[in-house]
């Protein structure tokens, strides 16, 4: 016949299986859900006070309620899943312990060193009392007795319940199921069974076929499988591939093919707004003339739009475009990621699996491009302009004063490295107000310095290197502020040696004030101008015409 299984009927084994499964999704749940803490913004001292940064502040402090609200209720839904642990470990610690040690001292009320003649007598006295023959006897009590008695006057029973814990000897293994007994009862069955056809004939299906039937869609990076063999398509074929032509391929990923994805809806204004935009001379690089499939398709043809008004610093309209310019920045990131992974993938085919379709490994132009792409994206430039164009408030009709035959200024670490008079000097065309809006987003670039050492760790000489040895490089990196770098002080970014635009002799505005500083007696009431008013009339008097900027390779280039 066979063994019935036993149920915990106090419930205190049924709570170590729980908490040992619940363990197992409580720890990594806390850690993915616990709040990261993100650095403080404005640490610097400097914040800019133009307007697309005004904008962003104000923009982050309307979703912070939000973000908040979503930090506490993460925080609330993993202290209730860690004082549910705390009751369970509780209740396990209070359970009563239904197991005991079998003691035949304490079953005949002994001292564990009794003697043998103090054991027979209290059996004696005990075996009176608790015999079934007397009125009031026990005879369950009455076999307990006899049983410990037993065990401690005869010496195979002494010696078993020594070393087994009982003196009949090694009991055979007893298992039980550590489900409270309650799961298995009649009236409780069918909610028992309702319950796993809920979770585990309905619920799991339904998850495992959700997932699954979006896994399918998607790709490891979580873009669309259509948008990863558009990229495949047009990354190999063999033919040049500049700039203008992947911000096209780009702009045909289906995430923003309204069919397949929700995150670029179409607009009724989308065709006098766009039209306008195409007929404008702010967008000079775009063409929207396309024949080839996919390129053509009108959602195509809106987000490369979007993409070179993102460039070309275009505004938008704040209603309907804005917010769409947005939606696909966000994603520009991910899909040159992807443009990446695909552009390794050609490779691979073209080298060890070539076919009609790719034949020709991609060229080291081509992954400079689409890495450019990501520098284009982030500083809102395009790689021909000079970088120094990411700054507020300077214009390209400023870059002729950045480079002249007295200083060739082409980088924003170039601009911060100098005097902070002939800095304030080379963009006196704006206020001061928008001078230490440049410096404040100055103080973001990073000074990054990389230093490398080769070490063998095993010999006693580490810094020689022979051949066949196990070498260790350790890389060190360095990272200060720009401002840092060059101790740049910003108390005095417009201290005694810079003077305002009301002051300054500045031909466009045709100011002719001087500054009087007293320098000696001697020379009292004689005027002196500031060093970086003096470079400013030398330049007046000697300046060169603007010099064109020399083109980058893989500079954006019109298509035929």
């Amino acid at each position: 016949m066979p063994q019935q299984l036993e149920y915990d009927e106090q419930g205190s084994t049924f709570y170590y299986f729980l908490i040992s499964f619940y363990g197992l999704f409580l720890l990594p749940a806390t850690y993915f859900l616990w709040p990261s803490r993100k650095k403080a913004a404005g640490e610097t001292g400097l914040v800019c006070q133009c307007d697309p940064c005004r904008h962003k502040r104000v923009r982050l402090e309307e979703e912070q309620p939000r973000e908040t609200l979503w930090i506490i209720t993460r925080v609330a839904v993993i202290a209730v899943l860690w004082l549910l642990l705390a009751f369970m470990l509780y209740k396990v610690l209070t359970a009563e312990v239904s197991y005991e040690e079998y003691d035949p001292f304490s079953i005949l009320e002994l001292n564990s060193d009794a003697t043998m003649g103090e054991i027979r007598k209290q059996y004696r006295r005990l075996s009176k009392v608790y015999h079934p023959d007397k009125q009031g006897g026990d005879q369950d009590m009455f076999m307990k007795i006899a049983k410990a008695y037993e065990a401690l006057t005869d010496e195979v029973s002494r010696e078993n319940w020594i070393k087994y814990g009982n003196p009949d000897g090694p009991q055979a293994a007893t298992f039980g199921i550590a489900l409270p007994s309650w799961v298995v009862e009649k009236q409780n069955s069918i909610w028992v069974l309702g319950l796993y056809m809920l979770v585990f004939i309905i619920i799991l299906p339904i998850a495992v076929g959700t997932w699954w039937y979006r896994s399918i869609k998607y790709t490891t990076a979580n873009l669309l499988i259509q948008t990863s063999q558009v990229f495949f398509h047009y990354l190999s074929k063999p033919r040049q591939l500049t700039i203008k032509r992947l911000l096209m391929v780009m702009a045909a990923a289906f995430e923003f093919n309204p069919q397949y994805s929700k995150l670029l809806p179409p607009r009724p204004s989308d065709d006098e707004e766009l039209t306008e935009l195409i007929h404008s001379r702010d967008l000079p690089h775009l063409t929207v003339k396309v024949k080839e499939p996919v390129l053509r398709e009108p959602w195509a043809v809106k987000t490369s739009i979007l993409i070179h008004a993102h460039l070309g610093k275009v505004g938008l309209p704040p209603a309907t475009l804005r917010p769409d310019q947005k939606t696909v920045l966000k994603v520009c990131p991910r899909l040159i990621n992807e443009m990446i992974n695909i552009l390794n993938q050609v490779w691979i085919y073209a080298r060890y699996r070539p076919s009609p379709q790719v034949s020709t490994p991609p060229s080291q132009d081509v992954y400079e491009s689409v890495m450019r792409m990501s520098q284009m994206v982030v500083q809102q430039t395009w790689d021909r302009e000079s970088v120094v164009l990411q700054l507020p408030h300077i214009q390209t009709d400023m870059l002729r004063h950045f480079r002249t035959r007295r200083r060739n200024i082409t980088t924003v670490e170039e601009f911060v490295a100098m005097k902070n008079a002939d800095r304030r000097s080379l963009v006196r065309a704006i206020s001061d107000e928008d001078y230490l809006d440049v410096m404040a987003v100055c103080s973001s670039f990073p000074h990054v310095t990389i230093s490398t050492e080769t070490q063998v760790m095993d010999d006693d000489d580490r810094h020689k290197v022979t051949a066949g040895s196990m070498v260790t490089v350790t890389v060190t990196l360095e990272r200060v502020g720009l401002l840092e770098k060059y101790k740049v002080d910003q108390e005095s970014l417009l201290g005694s040696g810079t003077v305002s635009l009301e002051e300054e002799d500045d031909p466009v505005i045709n100011h002719n004030n001087t500054v009087v500083e007293n320098v000696g007696a001697g020379e009292k009431g004689k005027s002196q101008r500031p060093s970086w008013e003096k470079n400013k009339k030398e330049e007046t008097e000697h300046e060169e015409p603007e010099e064109p900027m020399e083109e980058k390779s893989g500079s954006v280039s019109e298509e035929g």
